[in-house]
């Protein structure tokens, strides 16, 4: 009785690389990385709000009770995004679901710009407020 293939080449990833273009494989990869980063900002928000407690410092400034939240809430959403992304990669026929995923992506980047931006005006409130003693 000689091997048999079996019905394993019909699987879904399977039939995904083979019919996959180019495009939808850099989609892909695009995908996993966003979604990564996602679960990254997630986690460092948790850390922030659980562990350094830096959601209840907002007396000191503002920005400290709003990076922790702004992390997790950015991670929530590009997770979100990222995972409509392997739905719409899968459909590159239809042009108004790409679309949508670009405009998606654009308010992503927009909000990661913004937490960039808390994140660096923390950085320097709490750099102003360490006293550096050069005896």
């Amino acid at each position: 009785m000689g091997l048999r293939r079996s019905d394993s080449a019909k699987t879904t990833l399977s039939m995904y690389i083979t019919r996959s273009t180019k495009y939808q494989r850099w989609l892909g990869i695009l995908n996993v990385l966003l979604l990564l980063g996602s679960l990254t900002l997630g986690f460092a928000g948790q850390i922030l709000k659980v562990t350094y407690y830096m959601d209840r410092l907002d007396m000191i400034s503002q920005y400290f009770g709003i990076l922790p939240w702004l992390l997790i809430i950015v991670g929530a959403v590009a997770f979100v995004v990222s995972s409509f992304g392997f739905i719409f990669s899968a459909t590159v026929e239809s042009r108004a679901l790409l679309f949508t995923y670009a405009a998606a992506c654009i308010g992503l980047c927009l909000m990661q710009f913004y937490t960039i931006f808390v994140a660096m005006e923390s950085r320097n409130i709490i750099g102003k407020s360490v006293i550096w003693d050069d005896r």
